[in-house]
């Protein structure tokens, strides 16, 4: 059983980190998607849909795996190379 300051800890995790987590990856397969053809319209939708699935996915994650370092890499990952990606092709403007 875990205690109640770990519980609180993975909570503010999976929800902030996994938001962000899940933003960057919208921000690359958006990019992605337009520049494979897809209309912007088109690509915002379905990375929409997407994006909400892999939210999930990344919250539950963080409470089933045993040590919180694995998430936290792949999530700083996920963030850098989605803004990364969004800063480089110039979606901003």
């Amino acid at each position: 059983m875990r205690s109640s300051s770990g519980v609180i800890l993975r909570t503010a995790f999976a929800v902030g980190g996994g938001y962000l987590a899940a933003s960057g990856a919208f921000g690359s397969f958006c990019t992605l998607s337009v520049v494979a053809g897809m209309r912007r319209s088109e690509a915002v939708a379905l990375g929409t849909m997407l994006v909400f699935v892999l939210y999930l996915i990344l919250i539950l994650w963080v409470f089933a795996v045993g040590a919180l370092w694995r998430p936290c890499f792949v999530f700083m990952l996920m963030i850098a190379v989605g803004y990364i990606t969004a800063f480089y092709s110039g979606s901003g403007s």
